[in-house]
């Protein structure tokens, strides 16, 4: 953040930043512009991307980030929180799943209900067969 006057900012102008093209997220209250950062994000662009307009705090800290990545997100600060701004109420965008994802949601596994009695049924074929070649 620039020298001067800290600039604050309400939730209303936070929230219209939510694509990975113009990014902001509020994090320990300060507001960051991370849309430099997205493509950089060692964890991939979505997990950022996902909570562009958001607080990401609990997230943030649920992570455990590094030291370094406490610093590091120092340099995208662009300003406050606006103490008197409400969090609006608000369902939280879908996280974004890749294919392997929509691909484990959609597994079913097949099971053949008659599997356990076709097994039994060919032990004990196999047996009968030895039975009659070795008496």
């Amino acid at each position: 953040m620039s020298d001067g006057a800290t600039k604050f900012y309400t939730w209303e102008e936070i929230r219209k930043h939510n694509s990975d093209k113009d990014c902001w997220v509020v994090l320990y209250d300060n507001v960051l512009d991370v849309t430099k950062f997205l493509n950089h994000h060692p964890g991939g662009l979505d997990p950022i991307n996902d909570l562009g307009g958001y607080n990401i705090t609990n997230s943030f800290e649920s992570i455990g980030h590094s030291e370094y990545a406490v610093n590091k997100s120092k340099e995208y600060i662009i300003g406050k929180l606006d103490p008197t701004s409400q969090e609006p109420k608000v369902v939280r965008k879908p996280v974004a799943q890749n294919q392997s994802v929509q691909d484990f949601k959609t597994f079913t596994v097949k099971t053949d209900p008659l599997a356990g009695i076709k097994k039994a049924i060919i032990a004990i074929i196999v047996i009968l067969l030895a039975a009659y070649f070795y008496s």
